[in-house]
């Protein structure tokens, strides 16, 4: 169980004027998100290099690799934002059709 973050990683009080706690697949996509942006800023740097997808892409399997959400992972793909400049969004593909998206940009 960890604390839920907002967009901006900030924390911000629920509808109940309290912290809000997330567990299950919602932690672990947070966890994820986290992950996968940390590791873009510290290692990638920037959307326009060649291989930024597919290292984010590779970040996220390895990430989801280490809890047992990866079982219902099924597909994991990156693609250019057509509406925002280097943004790149990264998709999770769960086995029940349900997908998770988030953009991570320069």
């Amino acid at each position: 169980m960890d604390l839920g973050l907002n967009e901006n990683f900030d924390l911000s009080l629920d509808d109940r004027n309290d912290l809000p706690l997330v567990r299950g697949r919602e932690g672990f996509e947070q966890r994820l998100r986290l992950s996968v942006t940390s590791f873009f800023k510290n290692v990638v740097g920037d959307t326009s290099r060649g291989t930024a997808r597919k290292l984010i892409e590779l970040q996220a399997q390895r990430i989801a690799q280490q809890y047992t959400e990866i079982d219902r992972v099924v597909q994991i793909q990156t693609e250019y934002d057509g509406m925002r400049a280097n943004t790149i969004n990264l998709t999770i593909i769960y086995d029940t059709g349900d997908d998770f998206t988030f953009p991570i940009s320069d």
